[in-house]
């Protein structure tokens, strides 16, 4: 559901009112994908260390971030700002529960000891998964982006702009 990968759905219906194409958006709409993105990304993360506090009101709220943009684009009232905001908050919330439960993650072989190991348990494929989703967008690049943001106020949803309307038109060149 990210980017860097495709998911297909054969015969799905969809409303017509919730399918944004990403290259015919405004720029601003590309920050709400954005977000949304990086909050199925933390999702996944939550659910492997569901004990963490942070992890839960830290991704709901970006949820919620990203169901404000939907009614407001419903009743034909959103603007790039409420955008912005949920691409920060995201990016935001990423910087606290990455570490957070990669941490939760490694510790949990600390109190196991060797029993955690276990091929039975399975549990290594916990760590591997939740260090899979952190390093999928590397945390320096997210810090650059909300420094940029916090000091110059440029956008983080620029680069990724660039970056997806160059590989389309690669795409379309083929």
């Amino acid at each position: 559901m990210t980017g860097s990968g495709t998911t297909v759905f054969d015969a799905a219906r969809v409303d017509p009112a919730h399918i944004i194409r990403l290259v015919d958006s405004e720029a601003h709409e590309h920050a709400s994908v954005t977000a949304l993105f990086q909050t199925v990304l933390m999702s996944a993360l939550w659910g492997i260390g569901r004990a963490d506090f942070s992890a839960d009101s830290l991704t709901l709220a970006v949820a919620s971030r990203l169901d404000a943009i939907d009614a407001a684009r419903q009743a034909g009232t959103d603007g790039p700002e409420l955008h912005t905001a949920a691409q920060i908050a995201a990016f935001k919330a990423q910087q606290i529960v990455l570490p957070t439960i990669l941490e939760a993650a490694t510790l949990l072989f600390e109190v196991g000891g060797a029993s955690a190991t276990s091929t039975a348990r399975a549990l290594d494929c916990h760590w591997r998964n939740a260090r899979t989703i952190a390093s999928h967008n590397p945390s320096i690049q997210r810090e650059q982006a909300l420094g940029d943001y916090a000091l110059n106020g440029t956008l983080p949803v620029a680069a990724w702009v660039t970056s997806t309307i160059e590989q389309h038109a690669a795409a379309s060149a083929l």
